[in-house]
């Protein structure tokens, strides 16, 4: 198992191996499912998926992924990014929540005394109107803190990458590991590389700061349906562990001319 795959490394020419991965999820499914949501999925900000559309490549998959990175990207920094300033807005938020509430209560007491000036029983009238004081009150702060907490929302000047670090206060500095293709061709590793690269300069990553990778596909070969689930726990075991594993294979690394031309 230690030979299937040669990715990022000087030996091509060979893909993947094809497993019966077929059985391999319905297998594993119930401990996935509670590895990955029970530790990981909690501390998630985001999550999204993309395709590259249809097409027969597959030594060299496309540049759907870059749809992480999409966005106007303005001039000047979104305060709306920064955890401060959103800190303040929900504060200020809720302030005007409050004296919303303790209105509404002042016009509560106005309507009750003329309810009972006509005659009228209020005690059902009291308890409905509190309710729906408090579970309005309750809806509007939610709403507050899905916008200045989670950062729910659409905005084509913020990358949906972007977004989900800045909801932590992070950066794409931040990213310590990532996760890739990695089928050991030539097309695939030069396409795939390029692809992380442009997202990393999109988001303004420091440039020299680099990023580790993993690629699976070495050690699980081609495993069709289980290949995602087996490399999301794998990924899910480098961040817990915090060791990024190297790449048992690589020779030496091929440097293929698009390393020396974009060196971010």
């Amino acid at each position: 198992m230690d030979r299937l795959g040669y990715w990022c490394a000087n030996c091509y020419d060979r893909f993947d191996c094809i497993k019966d991965g077929c059985y391999y999820p319905w297998h594993y499914r119930i401990h996935i499912h509670l590895y990955v949501c029970n530790h990981y999925f909690p501390h998630f900000p985001s999550n999204s998926f993309y395709s590259d559309k249809a097409g027969r490549s597959i030594p060299a998959p496309g540049r759907g992924v870059l749809s992480i990175a999409r966005e106007l990207t303005p001039k000047t920094p979104l305060p709306i990014l920064d955890i401060g300033y959103r800190t303040r807005q929900l504060a200020f938020r809720r302030k005007q929540i409050a004296q919303w509430v303790e209105n509404e209560r002042e016009l509560l007491q106005e309507e009750i005394q003329m309810h009972q000036g006509a005659g009228e029983s209020t005690d059902d009238f009291i308890a409905s109107r509190l309710a729906n004081i408090e579970e309005e009150a309750k809806r509007q702060d939610k709403d507050a803190q899905a916008t200045f907490g989670m950062l729910q929302g659409a905005d084509p000047r913020i990358a949906p990458l972007r977004r989900a670090l800045a909801v932590w206060g992070l950066t794409a500095d931040a990213i310590g590991v990532i996760s890739i293709h990695g089928t050991s061709t030539k097309a695939n590793d030069k396409n795939e590389s390029l692809v992380y690269n442009d997202i990393f300069k999109q988001l303004q990553r420091t440039p020299g700061n680099a990023v580790p990778v993993i690629a699976q596909k070495n050690l699980t070969g081609h495993p069709k349906g289980g290949a995602a689930a087996w490399m999301l726990l794998g990924l899910c075991q480098s961040i817990e562990t915090g060791i990024v594993p190297g790449n048992r294979n690589a020779e030496y690394v091929d440097l293929i001319g698009w390393l020396v031309a974009r060196p971010n």
